[in-house]
């Protein structure tokens, strides 16, 4: 988990199946939840916003399977931040990562 996915793939083409199937593995609904979130963040000026949420939604997809969002999100819903557990922890960390490389990105 996490970005150093990115780098395998650049490494092994034959994992780039791997991450399609991930990517596919997410629901609409759920990808336009997670797009709107995305949209309502305060820290990313307006006119950078659509692309930095494609970058996100893109990043999440490719880093951490479906699975794991859906079990970090229902975590997160039900206890809050402080009562998530080291792996609900690790989803939102490899989240955190993404934000930051799309902001990176996308934010001039």
């Amino acid at each position: 988990m996490g970005l150093g996915v990115r780098i395998v793939l650049a490494a092994a083409p034959a994992m780039a199946g791997v991450v399609a199937a991930r990517a596919a593995d997410y629901p609409a609904a759920a990808l336009r939840g997670i797009a709107a979130s995305c949209a309502a963040r305060e820290d990313v000026p307006p006119a950078a916003s659509p692309a930095f949420c494609r970058c996100y939604v893109g990043r999440v997809q490719q880093t951490i399977a479906w699975a794991d969002w859906r079990h970090a999100d229902a975590a997160l819903a039900a206890s809050g931040a402080s009562g998530l557990g080291p792996a609900d922890k690790a989803v939102f960390a490899t989240a955190s990562r993404a934000a930051t490389a799309c902001y990176g990105a996308t934010v001039r």
